[in-house]
């Protein structure tokens, strides 16, 4: 194979690879009051736009006083994304004590949707 096929298999691979690369639609809230209810959630933020995926993540008590409740969103429309974090990055959730926790609204780190599979072997 000449040393011009190899270049032009390789760019044709890259270039297939790349189309397969999809923009981050998966987000995360952070910093949500560790008392607060996923249907308390769900009535802050409604209308929640249209998405793929949803999960609610109440707090970790064995974090004591760092212990935050947390929420994922897959959105279908890319536009949303950036609607939803302008709307609500920042925005200060206060839980029934009159606690205040200023929300983070950012990109998930992990952009797959979890399987939901047993812990045991």
């Amino acid at each position: 194979m000449a040393k011009d096929e190899k270049s032009s298999t390789k760019s044709q691979r890259y270039e297939h690879e790349h189309d397969k690369i999809k923009p981050p639609n998966k987000i995360i809230i952070r910093h949500l009051p560790p008392t607060k209810t996923e249907e308390d959630f769900l009535k802050q933020i409604d209308p929640l736009p249209e998405h793929d995926f949803y999960y609610f993540a109440p707090a970790d008590w064995s974090l004591g006083s760092d212990a935050t409740c947390r929420a994922y969103i897959t959105f279908k429309n890319h536009n949303d994304i950036f609607l939803f974090r302008d709307r609500f990055d920042g925005y200060v959730f206060v839980d029934s004590r009159g606690n205040e926790y200023p929300a983070i609204v950012e990109f998930a780190p992990f952009q797959g949707v979890l399987k939901n599979k047993s812990r045991g072997g």
